[in-house]
């Protein structure tokens, strides 16, 4: 009953709006917000969107104190390697069963949470590292970040085509 359920995004929320008519006082539905890391702020756990996963909203709960819990593929990189140190936290899984256990339990075991949540201090690189990194990188293609890496993206895109709607790349294609 003390659980808040809050979607804020443009995508396709059908199945969403169905499970919030079955629990109309703890799913909201909103457009992207200009204040959602304020909202971040005030949340526990931040579910990353799937089945292509956010980098920058992992970064984003991070800052904001919000456990980010991501389901990946087992083939997919992108969800890898974006906090500092990201294994310490293992938030990243790639079975539904782990990934609710896990949800459970942050949830029922405040102890827990605390612990987890003390574990995102420091996990998201600074802006000058970012500049600086980003700098290497651009002018020298051999660089000292970890996070650049070859990706076969075959897999990725097809997951991506398979999500797209015809309304979403003419909006695309229009804007």
């Amino acid at each position: 009953e003390n659980i808040v359920f809050v979607y804020a995004g443009n995508g396709d929320n059908r199945k969403l709006r169905k499970l919030g008519r079955k629990y109309p006082q703890r799913l909201y539905i909103s457009p992207e917000r200009d204040d959602f890391f304020e909202i971040m702020k005030s949340s526990c756990i931040f579910l990353n969107t799937y089945p292509i996963s956010g980098a920058l909203m992992i970064q984003y709960a991070a800052l904001a104190g919000c456990i980010p819990i991501t389901l990946k593929r087992k083939w997919d990189d992108d969800a890898s390697g974006i906090l500092i140190k990201e294994e310490e936290l293992g938030e990243t899984f790639t079975s539904v069963y782990d990934i609710c256990k896990e949800i459970d339990r942050l949830i029922e075991d405040d102890y827990y949470h605390e612990e987890k949540k003390k574990l995102l201090e420091n996990r998201v690189i600074s802006y000058n590292d970012f500049k600086e990194k980003l700098y290497r990188i651009v002018e020298f293609p051999q660089s000292d970040f970890k996070g650049i890496r070859k990706f076969d993206t075959k897999k990725y895109r097809k997951a991506f085509v398979e999500h797209i709607t015809l309304s979403q790349v003419v909006k695309i294609l229009l804007e």
